[in-house]
């Protein structure tokens, strides 16, 4: 039995299971029959829709993925459109208005499907899981004023939301901004010189890697344990002490710069302390003289400017391959060694309260998206009394212990 069942529903309300108030098909369409310029909108196995050439249906309906990303992905579509053969078409019927019930299988089906399965996640739906949906049902005029009152609360978070995300993207252009700006200086007054001068650059082990893997051994960095400003040690291989001695080139040293040569070509990382003595694959890597810091080549190689000149091949690289000889002919300011201190702490300093400004603006993101299911829930359920909605005492009526939409969104701006 779900958990939500223990809720207890106002009077007039009472469970259904959804095989008694709706009807249960699925779609007929292969996603390689999309037409961009097709007619009708075309329901997938994704929150993205495509376009076809035909329709497949001419109905209300709510859709959701049979595959995939189960339990978390609804639509509902009105008119005619088509639906992929691995999407459930839920037509309600008189008992159901179409817009309640799929705010209620957006707020309540996941956890039911993880309540039948004791799993975290489901790889297939089946019909039984969707005619078996317990559902609460509100009086039909109660239910389009539940759907009225979360078209308008959802509508306000979701604007919300887009805000902070318009603001986050603004946040990371500033960051990358500044970085250019204080670690590059100008072009028009400084001095250039190819790295190779300041650097001795090799590169990790890339010929049949694998035959030195061994559950014993050397740690190895590869490309995916590399990402701008960043080495994870999550996921390392290891190789043998025999491998290891025989690439000895590439042996790791705390302060070497590793730069991902295939894939996110370009993104580079400082050797930590704990990697010293280890070896990598298939990265670049950046061995510094006296006249060189790390900190200060890695923020350099991972700024706008750097990263597109690696992207766009005039270093010498081709699209997503990176090689050594395309990296030791990138060139960087010629600016002393305590220059190259002050600029990285000067940048780091200004990035470090622009990233905490971020991270502030994903906490409120994330408050916000669940703030809304909160409500969704609540609604769904008899635990909001919409029967006022449109008056301002309606719109200011929350779950106990919350406050406004509009109260949130005033105190962070």
């Amino acid at each position: 039995m779900s958990s939500f069942l223990e809720i207890s529903l106002p009077p007039g309300w009472r469970w259904a299971q959804m095989g008694q108030v709706a009807r249960i098909s699925t779609g007929s369409a292969d996603v390689q029959d999309s037409d961009s310029d097709g007619e009708y909108p075309f329901y997938v196995r994704s929150p993205d829709v495509l376009r076809l050439g035909m329709h497949t249906h001419d109905t209300e309906a709510i859709l959701t993925a049979g595959d995939g990303n189960v339990g978390k992905i609804f639509h509902h579509a009105r008119g005619r459109f088509a639906v992929h053969q691995r999407v459930y078409v839920i037509e309600p019927t008189a008992l159901v208005t179409a817009r309640f019930l799929y705010y209620a299988m957006t707020a309540l089906f996941f956890d039911s499907l993880r309540g039948e399965t004791a799993k975290s996640t489901v790889d297939s739906l089946r019909r039984p899981m969707l005619t078996g949906f317990d559902l609460p049902l509100a009086p039909l005029p109660g239910q389009r004023q539940i759907a009225d009152y979360l078209d308008h609360e959802t509508a306000e978070i979701d604007a919300f939301i887009a805000d902070l995300l318009q603001l986050r993207d603004l946040s990371i252009e500033e960051n990358e901004s500044i970085r250019s700006a204080i670690l590059l200086g100008s072009e028009s007054t400084e001095s250039f010189a190819p790295l190779k001068y300041f650097a001795r650059v090799t590169v990790g082990i890339v010929v049949e890697p694998s035959r030195y893997y061994t559950d014993e051994g050397v740690p190895t960095l590869r490309g995916l344990n590399v990402s701008p400003e960043r080495v994870s040690t999550a996921g390392v291989v290891k190789i043998s002490q025999s491998g290891h001695a025989a690439n000895s080139k590439s042996e790791l040293t705390t302060g070497d710069v590793v730069v991902v040569r295939t894939g996110q070509a370009g993104a580079a990382a400082v050797v930590p302390v704990e990697c010293n003595g280890w070896n990598a694959i298939d990265l670049l890597i950046v061995k510094p003289r006296e006249s060189l810091r790390g900190d200060y080549l890695a923020a350099l190689i991972n700024s706008r400017e750097i990263q597109s000149k690696i992207k766009h091949g005039s270093v010498g690289a081709i699209q997503a391959h990176f090689n050594v000889e395309s990296l030791g002919n990138l060139r960087i300011p010629l600016v002393s060694v305590s220059e190259q201190a002050a600029r990285f702490s000067a940048w780091s300093n200004k990035s470090t309260a622009v990233q905490a400004a971020i991270a502030d603006i994903d906490a409120a993101i994330t408050l916000a998206k669940e703030r809304r299911a909160a409500l969704i829930t609540a609604a769904v359920t008899g635990q909001i009394d919409v029967s006022g909605f449109g008056t301002r005492a309606a719109r200011a009526t929350q779950p106990p212990g919350s406050v406004s939409v509009q109260t949130a969104i005033d105190e962070f701006r």
